[in-house]
């Protein structure tokens, strides 16, 4: 990432038009991810990165923005989201993300589309957030039958705790 932008900068600025940059985040990257400490430190600092990179360059018409996804199957992601209750199953995307959904490639990809546009031709410095409203939610998940939480309810760790013994 750091020398795409590297390359990409000394091409845009040589090109006197200006033009955009996108980085691909995460969602990991504002939330504290267990077993994914690395991975979501990473993400924050290619954040990090974007935005002060966004302001060295805004004199040159150089825009550099970030895109931070939630879930969307891939075939990678399918490997890693295996599992009895994983957001791959639609009953836990719509328990955990508000829009009930997990994002399709092209949720991700018409955000890219529209930063690199000239429909954002003011916008740098930021991420978008194709997540569901995951981020919003912070924490708190639609429960079947009890409505939104931050904790699981009662008669659902019960089933948990039956299904262990």
């Amino acid at each position: 990432m750091l020398h795409a932008c590297s390359l990409a900068v000394r091409r845009m600025k040589n090109g006197g038009r200006g033009g955009s940059i996108v980085n691909l985040s995460t969602i990991e990257a504002h939330r504290a991810a267990s077993g994914f400490a690395v991975y979501s430190a990473t993400k924050a600092a290619v954040e990090q990165f974007a935005r002060t990179l966004a302001v060295e360059v805004a004199p040159d018409r150089i825009r550099v923005n970030n895109v931070a996804p939630e879930f969307v199957p891939t075939p990678n992601l399918e490997r890693l989201a295996a599992g009895e209750h994983a957001l791959a199953d639609p009953r836990s995307a719509a328990i955990a993300i508000p829009m009930g959904r997990v994002g399709h490639v092209h949720d991700i990809s018409n955000c890219v589309v529209f930063l690199a546009s000239g429909l954002s031709s003011f916008i740098t410095g930021t991420t978008l957030h194709p997540d569901g409203g995951t981020l919003a939610s912070s924490g708190w998940f639609n429960w079947p039958g009890h409505g939104w939480a931050n904790y699981a309810p009662a008669d659902v760790l019960e089933r948990t705790l039956e299904g262990d013994s």
